[in-house]
């Protein structure tokens, strides 16, 4: 206390004459006065933080983001992502790095490309009028491997074309002892060639053969007919 006898006395108070240090932001209080023990007299930056003047400022870890090397990730690829980082804690544009690519893609460096079509390598058989696929390639089942003629037709010789079976020509002919027809009344079966334009020429058989079987009926696929393979 202090005072007169006029004035009377008046407490004094100690923090009064105290002035306490302004603690920053991301710091703390270290120390006080002795003489004002609500006041700070020292501070230090909290942990994560360095002092740079009177502030503090986070510590950041640089990242180089080694291995992503990509500005954007490229199309159909799926990638990771990395953002860069000084120690000043200011950061830079975000990178990438592929790690692998959509179904039917596959990685090539840092790109993806399509898978390799399996019929690229496959050719098609041309299927003629009148005629139908009867087997498809095991690697490309669109594309045909083998065809046959359609029912009423078979291959006319020398080519590639179906023909409608017994359908004589007035001006077709058949070798010497043939004539144009199946030839399905023959009772012992019978031998067939092609005429000149590739229709059906028969001769009746009139026994049977050495070996002991009858001549090819017309249940039996005639020796002109050509499966494709």
């Amino acid at each position: 206390y202090e005072g007169n006898a006029y004035s009377g006395c008046t407490k004094i108070d100690p923090c009064d004459d105290v002035t306490a240090v302004t603690v920053p932001a991301n710091a703390h209080c270290t120390s006080y006065y002795s003489t004002c023990s609500s006041k700070c007299s020292g501070w230090a930056c909290d942990s994560g933080y360095t002092k740079d003047g009177n502030s503090c400022k986070k510590v950041c870890t640089a990242e180089t983001c080694s291995g992503y090397s990509l500005s954007t990730c490229p199309d159909h690829g799926n990638c990771s992502t990395c953002t860069p980082k000084n120690t000043d804690c200011s950061t830079g544009s975000t990178k990438y790095k592929l790690d692998s690519c959509e179904s039917g893609y596959t990685k090539s460096g840092d790109s993806c490309i399509p898978d390799k079509d399996p019929c690229d390598d496959v050719t098609a058989v041309l299927v003629p009028a009148n005629a139908h696929c009867i087997r498809f390639h095991s690697q490309c089942p669109t594309k045909c491997k083998a065809w046959a003629c359609d029912e009423g037709y078979w291959v006319a010789v020398g080519t590639s074309l179906c023909v409608k079976r017994y359908e004589p020509d007035p001006v077709d002919s058949c070798p010497p002892g043939y004539s144009l027809g199946d030839g399905c009344s023959c009772p012992y079966g019978r031998e067939v060639t092609p005429s000149q334009l590739g229709h059906t020429c028969y001769k009746c058989c009139s026994k049977s053969t050495s070996g002991g079987y009858l001549c090819p009926n017309c249940n039996v696929t005639p020796p002109m007919i050509d499966w494709r393979t």
